[in-house]
């Protein structure tokens, strides 16, 4: 993510509000310092769920990996977001 103002912010927290009711957590990958900024001066940064920031790609798997259904990615799921996806299904 490389920019967003405060309006962003407002449709974000919506859109964590709507994905937080349907039982999906929100990880964000790689965001710049002018969004960590907006993050912090509007708030929304005490809102995430710690550990929700995530700096690389790496990072990211490791920690996203542990956290999946296996058996939904195996048997349900259509997508393959990561190269990693396909050691799962």
């Amino acid at each position: 993510m490389g920019f967003i103002d405060i309006t962003g912010i407002d449709e974000l927290r919506v859109l964590l509000d709507e994905v937080k009711a349907r039982g999906v957590e929100v990880a964000f990958m790689s965001i710049h310092i002018p969004v960590k900024q907006v993050f912090d001066s509007s708030g929304l940064i005490n809102e995430l769920e710690p550990g929700s920031l995530i700096e690389n790609r790496r990072d990211a798997i490791t920690l996203l990996f542990q956290r999946i259904d296996h058996i939904y990615c195996k048997e349900t799921c259509p997508y393959s977001l990561f190269h990693e996806c396909d050691s799962v299904k």
